[in-house]
């Protein structure tokens, strides 16, 4: 279970993951339920019983900015950084090589 505060969910799945990444801290937001009621067809459950985590990434009620942004500059320089993480050719990873060698 995950649960996040999106106003404007025109990229549900990105929203989430920013929602997760700037407002969840583990060690408070985390809960883990280690008895609960699964399905017949995990395979990882024992009889249908399995452990189910929840994930609180909701925005405080006072003192959180209502949104972030990045300034233009700051977001066109970060690109450059990752495009140059290798030249080609160079037998480095590039991105989204997901740790293939070359």
């Amino acid at each position: 279970i995950l649960v996040a505060s999106i106003r404007n969910p025109l990229h549900v799945v990105e929203a989430v993951l920013w929602a997760v990444a700037t407002r969840m801290q583990a060690n408070r937001d985390v809960f883990i339920v280690d008895t609960a009621m699964g399905t017949l067809l995990d395979p990882s459950a024992t009889d249908a019983v399995t452990a189910k985590m929840g994930i609180d990434a909701t925005r405080p009620l006072d003192g959180f900015a209502s949104s972030l942004s990045i300034e233009p500059g700051a977001v066109e320089r970060a690109r450059r950084l990752v495009r140059n993480l290798a030249a080609p050719g160079d037998g480095g990873p590039r991105p989204g090589d997901r740790g293939a060698a070359r």
